[in-house]
């Protein structure tokens, strides 16, 4: 079996069996020491909404247009970006926020983003680290996932953005959810339904557009995010069983292929 780029995928053997059992007891201890400490939220996925919420693209971000990357923040309204399909489109509206470092050196619980490491994806994607947040989706092997439940630590990981100061996230919405290149990644634009009041500058939309409620609107494709310990667990168990009993779902074997190339890496 092959994804789409042709990279082949995992075989289930004894290395997939150890890493995802030593997974499955880390989430299992996890979830044990959030319910010690009494909190209410023990299975709260990563943040974000389907669309990747009010975060998405840390500033600096190259988002591939027809004439070539350029910085998302150098992007405005009407400048056309390449999709997955090969048609260039024009951007709707980019919202955005910011975070700063608080007093005690500590950011807001939703502030970090998820680094995805140069080449951690396949081959050639993405071509530099690229920073999203927790709750934005990268489209791996024909499927939408939320890269917060892709993190392995080493190749996608947790950035503690020790070095700045300041936070600023940028996303892209086009006439319909779709999907575009990111540092050569494949990532989702705004899900038209999402709402903009998650961002810095929502009344820019309003005065733009109205005060368009937010209504149904028809996603790219699924998204996929574990929603909390369970879920992970019963991921890491049908991977751990699958060199006898093979029922991964389609986002256990992007997971497991993912983790087997940050190992190479």
């Amino acid at each position: 079996m092959r994804t789409h780029d042709g990279e082949a995928s995992q075989k289930p053997d004894g290395s997939l069996t150890r890493r995802n059992l030593f997974a499955a007891a880390a989430v299992a201890a996890s979830a044990i020491g959030v319910l010690a400490l009494g909190a209410r939220r023990a299975n709260a996925g990563p943040g974000g909404t389907v669309g990747g919420g009010g975060q998405c693209y840390l500033a600096g971000t190259h988002i591939l247009t027809p004439d070539g990357p350029r910085e998302i923040g150098l992007l405005s309204i009407g400048d056309r970006v390449t999709t997955l399909s090969g048609d260039a489109k024009p951007i709707k509206w980019i919202g955005r926020n910011r975070f700063v470092r608080q007093a005690d050196g500590t950011w807001p619980s939703n502030a970090l983003p998820v680094k995805v490491a140069r080449f951690a994806l396949d081959g050639h994607s993405p071509s530099a680290d690229l920073y999203l947040s927790p709750g934005h989706a990268v489209y791996v092997d024909g499927l939408l996932i939320q890269v917060g439940s892709l993190v392995n630590g080493t190749t996608i990981a947790r950035d503690p953005a020790a070095d700045r100061q300041v936070l600023e996230y940028f996303h892209i919405e086009l006439a319909e959810h779709d999907v575009v290149f990111a540092e050569g990644a494949a990532t989702e634009t705004l899900l038209p339904s999402a709402d903009r009041r998650l961002f810095d500058n929502w009344r820019e939309y309003e005065a733009l557009y109205g005060a368009e409620p937010v209504a149904p609107a028809r996603p790219f494709a699924t998204e996929i995010h574990l929603s909390g310990a369970r879920a992970h667990l019963r991921s890491r168990l049908r991977s751990a069983v699958s060199p006898w009993i093979d029922r991964r779902q389609p986002f256990d074997v992007v997971r497991d292929r993912l983790e087997q190339r940050a190992q190479a890496l």
